[in-house]
C-alpha cells in the first residue's frame, strides 16, 4: 500500500502509416513470438497497436505528486492518468533543479537553510495523504528529487531524439494508492 506513481509514454502505430511498417511488423511479430495464442496475421485484422512504455517509477513521492495533479491533472486527485507535454516536463525538471542547486548553496554557505526551505514550499510542496509517505523536507525529499531530475532529464534527451526521428510520444502520468 501506498503512493506508487507512473509516467509512461504510449505510440499508435500503424500498418496504414507508411513511415511506421517496417517498425509496425517486426512489434506483430515480437508480440507473436512472445504469446501463446496464434494472433492473426497483420493484413487481416490486426492493423494498429498501441505501444506503451514506462519510463519512470516514484514511490511515495508525494511533493512531484502534487505537481503533477496540480499541473496535468486540473487539481484532481483521482487516481486517474493525466497527459503530460512535454513543456511541463521541462518545468519539473527546471523545479527539481533550482531545489537542488539550493540546497548546494546551502552545503556551500551560499544561502540559508530557511531560503532552501522556502524554495521547497514554493515549488514542490510536501502533499500529506493516505500513505503519501513523510512531508519531511530531508535528505530522502532531496534523494526523491534528485532520482526525478536525473530520470525526466533522460526522458526529455529520448523525447527530443524521438521527435527528430518523426516518432511522437504520448506521456502520461498516473498514480495508485
Amino acid at each position: 500500500m501506498g503512493l506508487d506513481m507512473y509516467l509512461k509514454a504510449e505510440r499508435y502505430v500503424s500498418n496504414f502509416m507508411q513511415d511506421d511498417t517496417p517498425f509496425y511488423q517486426e512489434l506483430v511479430n515480437a508480440v507473436r513470438r512472445n504469446t501463446a495464442a496464434t494472433i492473426p496475421d497483420y493484413t487481416s485484422g490486426m492493423q494498429s497497436m498501441t505501444i506503451s512504455v514506462q519510463l519512470v517509477y516514484w514511490r511515495k513521492v508525494n511533493q512531484v505528486h502534487r505537481w503533477f495533479v496540480e499541473n496535468c491533472a486540473d487539481g484532481v486527485d483521482n487516481c486517474k492518468a493525466s497527459q503530460v507535454g512535454f513543456d511541463e516536463l521541462e518545468e519539473l525538471v527546471g523545479n527539481c533543479h533550482s531545489i537542488l542547486l539550493s540546497r548546494d548553496m546551502v552545503r556551500n554557505g551560499e544561502t540559508t537553510e530557511g531560503e532552501l526551505l522556502e524554495t521547497c514550499n514554493e515549488l514542490l510542496p510536501p502533499q500529506s495523504g493516505f500513505f503519501f509517505g513523510s512531508t519531511d523536507i530531508d535528505v530522502w525529499y532531496f534523494d526523491d528529487l534528485q532520482h526525478t531530475y536525473d530520470s525526466l532529464t533522460a526522458v526529455m534527451k529520448w523525447l527530443k531524439a524521438e521527435r527528430e526521428a518523426g516518432h511522437y510520444w504520448d506521456l502520461i502520468y498516473q498514480a495508485s494508492w
